[in-house]
């Protein structure tokens, strides 16, 4: 920005002109509905022009709207969803203005992941008769053919202890785990993600889940520890330029990998 403040029209206008290079579009409407959901900040006072009092506009209105738009041209519009990408985006948002958005986002994930899992298979420990282990593998759904095809396949059984263990409330517990070996390339990837399967999909209808209670009661440097682990995952799991054919199948396989964990960061 050229001047060191803006009126609202100007601010505007300029944010506009920004936000077509995104596809998606700004106006004072989306302007002040945002400063009413406390996503960017209101105006400050400049000068007055005579007795008229001026509202302006400075860097940090320039830069959290520049960051706003950006999301809207992902399609990330919902408050909670927008304070979730602030923090992990490292643009500003302190852990106690992201604590209840980042349980009602749990919320909306887990329940999203839960609802096709009508088994009671899922929840139960031991051997499935086929017919029903048939019928819950299709609830789980099909694996992702880039993971497919690269071999990064979890057999069966083992992804039924994976989704039981999630399922169950105690977080340090792996539920029926099978004793036939995995692929290595399989075993390292679910080694890397193993700490974050337990209690991930448990909920409770009466009390908070286990998962709930970490969200509410961990402290900011638990926060930002959090915030860190999850930007080595995404760094760990980033395939760098995927250039058609010529790309490996295994690097085609994390690209799947990060995309499915892209929109949460």
């Amino acid at each position: 920005m050229a001047k060191k403040s803006l009126s609202k029209r100007e601010f505007t206008e300029r944010v506009s002109s920004r936000a077509r290079r995104y596809a998606t579009t700004f106006d004072q409407g989306q302007l002040d509905e945002w400063i009413k959901q406390g996503l960017t900040f209101a105006s400050e006072r400049g000068p007055n022009i005579g007795r008229k009092p001026v509202y302006i506009y400075g860097y940090r209105h320039y830069r959290r709207s520049l960051q706003l738009v950006r999301l809207k041209s992902q399609e990330i519009t919902d408050r909670d969803e927008i304070l979730v990408q602030l923090f992990i985006r490292n643009y500003g948002i302190k852990s106690h203005e992201v604590r209840e958005a980042l349980v009602k986002e749990y919320r909306k994930a887990r329940e999203k992941l839960n609802a096709p899992l009508r088994s009671i298979f899922a929840d139960r420990d031991g051997p499935i008769p086929p017919g029903r282990k048939s019928q819950l593998l299709d609830q789980i759904g099909p694996l992702d053919d880039r993971l497919n095809n690269a071999g990064f396949i979890i057999p069966d059984d083992h992804l039924i202890s994976l989704i039981r263990t999630a399922r169950n409330s105690d977080r340090h517990a792996l539920k029926g785990a099978p004793s036939d070996p995995l692929p290595n390339n399989v075993q390292e990837l679910l080694n890397s993600f193993k700490p974050l399967f337990g209690g991930m999909l448990a909920k409770d209808d009466e009390n908070e889940s286990g998962i709930e209670e970490i969200i509410r009661l961990s402290d900011k440097n638990e926060y930002e520890l959090a915030k860190t682990i999850f930007q080595q995952i995404r760094v760990m799991f980033w395939p760098g330029p995927i250039e058609g054919e010529n790309s490996s199948a295994e690097k085609i396989a994390y690209g799947a990998i990060y995309d499915s964990i892209a929109r949460t960061g």
